[in-house]
């Protein structure tokens, strides 16, 4: 009998940290990546070796590398909140406490909190508030915001926003607008509601159908026939 992956999560209420997961029987399931918008922590564990990378920027769906393990566990945090890679590399100590305990056998809502207490200060850093005050707008309105419009109100020249916005995401605005506006799309899919790009502001269903293939390289179709054969996190 085929393996299926198994996923779970644990989800905070704001803060630096969205949420904790965990895959397991990941290895070799070809598991399809989506963007989120969000830098991640992951472990990841084959039973013998571990190791830790920092996931930021994506911007087009790929294969997961955890695929090559057997086990992952993932610290998603909020979106323009990024990892101070040099404290990391400082403290060797440091990496090897945190993937202990993200790999513990503990649940996962216990390991949340004990990771919140444990992480030093300055490994987490939030965007400026100017860039926080815009990704919170384009999340509000399901990324369907004129962004000239905000940046007029915030007294803020889109090519200074811009700068600030990228260094904190690693993403243009228009790309997380898209992102955000692809992920009510997957959530719809999912409650199998009709006409998912509706209300987006996409121009038509080509439009949409041309975003969504650009950002998960595959048709809406084939995303239903991967998600349901391949498994797509």
């Amino acid at each position: 009998m085929e393996q299926r992956v198994v996923c779970v999560r644990e989800c905070t209420q704001g803060g630096l940290i969205r949420c904790l997961y965990e895959m397991r029987k990941c290895k070799g399931a070809g598991i399809i990546e989506i963007p989120t918008g969000c830098t991640e922590i992951r472990c990841m564990s084959d039973g013998v070796n571990s190791q830790m990378e920092i996931m930021e920027g994506l911007t087009k769906a790929e294969e997961c590398s955890f695929s090559r393990y057997d086990r992952c566990v993932g610290i998603r945090l909020t979106p323009g909140v990024s990892v101070r890679k040099e404290v990391l590399e400082k403290d060797p100590g440091l990496k090897q406490q945190l993937m202990k305990q993200m790999l513990s056998e503990i649940s996962l809502k216990d390991r949340l909190q004990e990771f919140e207490q444990i992480l030093p200060e300055g490994l987490l850093a939030d965007c400026p508030e100017p860039v926080r005050e815009l990704v919170q707008m384009l999340q509000q309105n399901n990324g369907c915001v004129n962004v000239n419009t905000c940046l007029r109100e915030m007294a803020y020249s889109q090519r200074r926003m811009e700068s600030l916005f990228k260094e904190a995401l690693k993403l243009s605005m228009k790309k997380y607008a898209m992102i955000v506006k692809l992920q009510i799309c997957l959530g719809r899919m999912e409650k199998q509601i009709p006409e998912v790009w509706n209300d987006l502001q996409f121009y038509d269903q080509t439009h949409f159908i041309k975003s969504f293939k650009t950002f998960l390289s595959v048709t809406p179709t084939q995303y239903e026939k991967n998600r349901t054969e391949m498994g797509v996190y």
